[in-house]
């Protein structure tokens, strides 16, 4: 429950992040590395959620499904904000 409360928290804390490494966009060459820094949340969810399905459990779902989708948006968004020119 708590990996799981967690893989959803690393949405906000990605971006949080994400403000501190740009420094007030003044730096926005660190906005990237912000959404990689909360990715291994989510991972370890994923990773959680298979190791409960191999041992047996039933609740290894929400883990799984829950840390694809967080995953697969931090991922998006690393890309995008790696491939976006920042002309301020």
């Amino acid at each position: 429950i708590v990996l799981f409360v967690l893989t959803l928290l690393s949405l906000h804390g990605s971006l949080f992040l994400s403000l501190i490494f740009t420094e007030n966009m003044m730096n926005p060459q660190g906005l990237p590395w912000g959404f990689a820094a909360a990715m291994p949340v989510p991972l370890a969810s994923i990773i959680c959620g298979l190791y409960l399905k191999k041992k047996g459990y039933s609740n290894y779902k929400k883990n799984t499904i829950a840390g694809m989708i967080v995953l697969l948006f931090l991922l998006m968004l690393f890309v995008m904000t790696m491939l976006v020119p920042f002309n301020i």
